[in-house]
């Protein structure tokens, strides 16, 4: 029996649950519900991705149900009369647009192409980032969603970069290598006649200005190495867990989404050794680091819980806002007690988490520690593709050894 909306919005349980009409909610958590469509394509069950339940309600996903029940009608009564065609020894003419030579009955509607692409790009991603590829992409819904993949022209998607391209140009950037990435999926599918359309190289790069010569790419403000040791003593003053997840941030380099999805599951006191699974990286590659004595101890300070998260708010992991957060407070402390706030001295911007990764990468340059070992700490990407290409080692026990020595330095 179908549930009912408002059953699914009480639901937490993970599973498939059908809402009637080929519609189904997928559940992955209490704040993870997705609409999908579920259908049958040469007798192999198929699901079609249709949107969270934040982004559609039911009203929209019911209608989106009924489009696609009917686009299925008209592309099973076009394979029945093929087959009749076939039988009379006829042809069936086909329309032809006046910008492509492809069949439109063969290129898929943006918003179908999107779902179709993202099944085979998502083994890439982790779950996270997949997040982000679906949202950049369904960005562009409004205006080609129910286009043809063949149909879309650069023009078209000049047309909706300049809205937002002078102020988000970053952004804007990034989804449009987002949605190169697609027509370049649509031209190896035969969905598309090519060239692409959202290709920034000899094609778009003529029609909208440089995001280089629009926005300034200004590095993380950081803290001088030599101040590490009194930032860290001040902060160890600090009993929150937001304080100790900096902590562990400044010790050992990770970005701030890593510390505060870190579990205690993926740590081994036996092996001293600290994984992070995949999805929680932005490479999307694991990444194991080296655990020293000063950093066990840290460890053992946080309050442990029931959750595996090492810093775990109602059994959740800890909020985005919490490590930043730490900082803003001790600067503000500073300032009313009449002391120089924590900036970056080079253009007194208050320093930031991730600042400290610099901070690291800058004390191991100063100490001719190896660079590709602090590149692998921070799970930095080689830029010499073809020293990654022979590097097969993540020099575990180098960077144990140039950890070891920067606790000490910045525990003093």
């Amino acid at each position: 029996m179908p549930f009912t909306i408002s059953a699914i919005n009480r639901m937490s349980k993970p599973g498939n649950y059908s809402v009637g009409n080929n519609l189904y909610v997928h559940i992955k958590s209490n704040t993870r519900k997705y609409w999908y469509f579920r259908f049958q394509n040469n007798g192999e069950r198929k699901y079609l991705y249709l949107g969270s339940l934040s982004q559609l309600n039911s009203d929209q996903a019911k209608l989106a149900a009924n489009e696609i029940h009917l686009d299925l009608g008209r592309k099973r009564e076009q394979n029945r009369l093929a087959t009749f065609a076939a039988i009379l020894g006829a042809a069936i003419p086909t329309p032809q647009s006046d910008s492509t030579c492809l069949r439109d009955d063969i290129s898929p509607l943006y918003k179908d192409a999107i779902v179709s692409f993202m099944e085979i790009k998502s083994a890439d991603l982790g779950e996270k980032k997949q997040l982000s590829w679906v949202n950049g992409l369904n960005l562009f819904i409004p205006k080609f969603g129910n286009k043809r993949m063949s149909l879309i022209t650069t023009d078209m998607i000049v047309t909706e970069l300049k809205k937002t391209w002078t102020k988000t140009t970053v952004g804007t950037k990034a989804k449009l290598d987002m949605l190169s990435r697609l027509f370049s999926w649509a031209i190896a599918n035969g969905y598309h006649p090519g060239p692409n359309p959202a290709a920034w190289k000899e094609n778009i790069e003529f029609k909208l200005p440089n995001p280089s010569k629009i926005h300034k790419v200004k590095n993380h403000p950081s803290l001088p190495y030599s101040q590490a040791p009194f930032f860290y003593a001040e902060l160890s003053q600090l009993n929150t867990l937001g304080a100790k997840a900096l902590q562990l941030l400044v010790l050992t380099g990770q970005r701030s989404g890593q510390i505060r999805t870190a579990k205690w599951s993926d740590i081994d006191l036996k092996k001293r050794t600290w994984s992070f699974q995949a999805e929680n990286m932005k490479m999307s590659i694991p990444h194991v680091i080296p655990i020293c004595e000063r950093l066990i101890a840290v460890l053992n300070a946080i309050p442990k819980t029931d959750s595996d998260y090492l810093f775990s708010t109602k059994g959740k992991a800890l909020a985005d806002v919490s490590i930043s957060k730490v900082i803003k407070d001790l600067n503000k402390r500073r300032v009313k007690s009449d002391r120089p706030e924590w900036v970056d001295p080079t253009d007194n911007r208050p320093v930031n988490p991730h600042g400290f990764r610099t901070t690291l990468r800058v004390w191991g340059a100063d100490e001719q520690h190896p660079k590709d070992a602090m590149e692998f700490q921070i799970a930095h990407k080689l830029k010499d593709k073809v020293e990654a290409a022979y590097n097969r080692s993540n020099l575990l026990e180098v960077r144990r050894g140039i950890m070891d020595q920067w606790t000490r330095f910045v525990i003093a």
